[in-house]
């Protein structure tokens, strides 16, 4: 059984060898492509295992207390802000009315 070569197909190191015989300024532009390609590479794949590793991001379930003591506690929140207000503009009172003296 003879095996013959197409000589019209450029196998891998006949495309090397070609690459080798080219200008240095036409060997570099195959280097950056070559380097840009595997960058891409190795970006796309370090993408796609990231995306792979992140878990589904979904909202917490509270029950039915967890939400009412939430609720509260907002409540309480508004409450303790209205109390530090009033209590701010009574600090301010006196003080204009002590400088007043």
């Amino acid at each position: 059984m003879e095996i013959l070569y197409d000589s019209t197909k450029m196998g891998l190191y006949d495309k090397i060898e070609n690459i080798r015989q080219k200008p240095e300024h036409i060997r570099l532009r195959y280097a950056w492509a070559c380097a840009i390609a595997g960058t891409f590479c190795v970006i796309l794949v370090w993408f796609l295992s990231l995306k792979a590793r992140q878990p589904e991001v979904t909202a917490p379930q509270f029950s039915e207390e967890q939400l009412e003591v939430f609720n509260e506690l907002g409540e309480q929140k508004k409450s303790l802000q209205e109390v530090g207000g009033k209590m701010k503009e009574t600090i301010e009172k006196e003080n204009t009315k002590q400088e007043e003296f």
